[in-house]
């Protein structure tokens, strides 16, 4: 509650703040830091952009970086890989290990800009050598790519063409595993030219004799109409075979179907009976949904407690509508004892997953306690009518089964008994990826003892060799 005192970060704010307006570009990135964080000031995204921006506009580097995170996961500001790409670049020139190794990573995934292996390893070796983990990391890895690619055209035939070959002669002989393996093949291009209706024609042969993998492989080509003509109702007879086999994504994939009444007449209560299948084997999208029957009564007896038995389960997976539900839950007191710190835990996680429910809940909340924050001394505030309402019509319009993905068609399928005459289907991928999580830790004031104060005597000092980049928030 304010008791008219200043603490220390206000004050090293506000001291930070003078200089800001008057133009001192470590001030603004303080400033910008500060805003980001909350310390010292009202937490605001968008204040923090601004700060960001004029800092960088100056040459600041640790501004520009931060600028680019704020542009890459879109907070304060629209989202834009490009943008992100273009800050980035601008602190990786002035030797910052993170911009460089994120730089890296843009133009190894080809985000923001096109996708260059040259330009890749010459961040990521910058980046490296200034003792970057992650950097060292995807630098072994990108050459053992390219060590790999060389070998394939020396050989004349990749891995996956050798692969092929031995599955397709013992397809032909009729073994329905290596048909479901070539029915695979042809869905993904892996070894062979890419082919919907080969793959179909595969899948069909191998479903017939019964192989689980094959029967949902083939209802999903038939519900997205790839290969042969769209049918729900063929869909939803090999996904039937499939989840009698115990194929998890096809019991989900049947809840689904049944729930919006596609292929099937629909039925809640068969609904709630395939989610139940699916997630008492720990499928994500059905402990969700059957959370959201649960809290809709929807087939299933109306239960707060369950639905959030059920999110609980989905959320500690990462699954961000779950979590994002259950910080409803929690903002709301509802199937859960009503606790803002434990809304506040779940939205974040959701939105740093991008997920847009979340960010708009989490801003919302944190909005609320700010105000609350701001008031006068006074009795203890309950939510405003306004908030309630805020939540609860968001709460409705986070029903299951709109934001639920569509089917999928199932990973690599690989004959387990040919392993000594085949590599199991693999892509390319990166042990690490950039994320961006902001510190706990305060923004680092290093301006002159004449131009401004730092009244916590200790600040955040930017730490970019961590598991994962980190958005740098500390200036030196």
């Amino acid at each position: 509650m304010w008791n008219g005192k200043q603490t220390a970060e206000q004050k090293t704010f506000q001291a930070n703040l003078k200089f800001a307006h008057q133009g001192n570009a470590v001030a603004q990135a303080y400033v910008g830091c500060a805003y980001d964080q909350g310390r010292g000031v009202a937490q605001s995204d968008s204040k923090a952009v601004e700060w960001y921006q004029k800092a960088a506009v100056q040459g600041h580097a640790d501004a520009q970086y931060n600028l680019g995170v704020m542009y890459r996961v879109g907070q304060g500001v629209a989202q834009s890989d490009t943008q992100a790409v273009g800050w980035w670049q601008k602190a990786a020139v002035q030797g910052v290990a993170g911009a460089q190794y994120n730089l890296g990573w843009m133009y190894d995934q080809g985000q923001g800009v096109a996708q260059s292996d040259s330009q890749a390893m010459e961040w990521y070796q910058k980046a490296a050598a200034q003792g970057n983990a992650n950097a060292q990391a995807n630098l072994k890895i990108l050459k053992e790519k390219q060590a790999q690619q060389m070998l394939e055209r020396l050989s004349g035939q990749t891995p996956e063409q050798k692969t092929f070959q031995a599955n397709l002669k013992l397809a032909h002989q009729g073994n329905p595993q290596a048909q479901a393996y070539v029915g695979a093949a042809y869905s993904q291009g892996l070894g062979v030219a890419q082919s919907d209706t080969q793959a179909v024609e595969w899948w069909q042969k191998a479903a017939v004799q019964g192989i689980a993998d094959a029967q949902y492989n083939l209802g999903v080509m038939y519900q997205n109409g790839r290969g042969v003509a769209q049918s729900d109702s063929k869909a939803v007879e090999w996904w039937q075979k499939a989840a009698v086999q115990g194929i998890a994504d096809a019991q989900y994939n049947l809840g689904w179907m049944y729930q919006n009444g596609r292929g099937v007449a629909q039925s809640d209560s068969k609904a709630a009976e395939w989610y139940h299948k699916a997630a008492a084997q720990g499928h994500a999208d059905a402990l969700t949904s059957l959370g959201g029957m649960y809290h809709q009564g929807q087939g299933l007896a109306q239960s707060d407690s369950k639905a959030v038995e059920w999110w609980q389960k989905a959320a500690a997976q990462g699954d961000a509508l779950a979590q994002t539900k259950l910080g409803a839950m929690y903002e709301q007191g509802r199937g859960v004892a009503q606790s803002d710190t434990q809304a506040m835990k779940w939205y974040q996680k959701a939105a740093a997953q991008g997920f847009a429910l979340a960010q708009t809940q989490l801003k919302i909340l944190k909005e609320r306690q700010a105000q609350q924050i701001a008031s006068a001394p006074a009795a203890p505030i309950n939510t405003t009518a306004v908030a309630v309402a805020a939540v609860t019509q968001q709460m409705q319009s986070m029903t299951v089964t709109p934001t639920v993905q569509k089917p999928q068609e199932r990973g690599s399928f690989s004959a387990s008994y040919l392993k000594s005459e085949q590599t199991d289907f693999q892509q390319f991928s990166h042990s690490f990826l950039p994320s961006y999580s902001s510190s706990s830790s305060g923004c680092q004031s290093n301006l002159s003892s004449s131009s401004a104060i730092n009244s916590s005597g200790s600040g955040y000092q930017g730490n970019l060799d961590s598991g994962s980049v980190e958005k740098k928030l500390g200036f030196k």
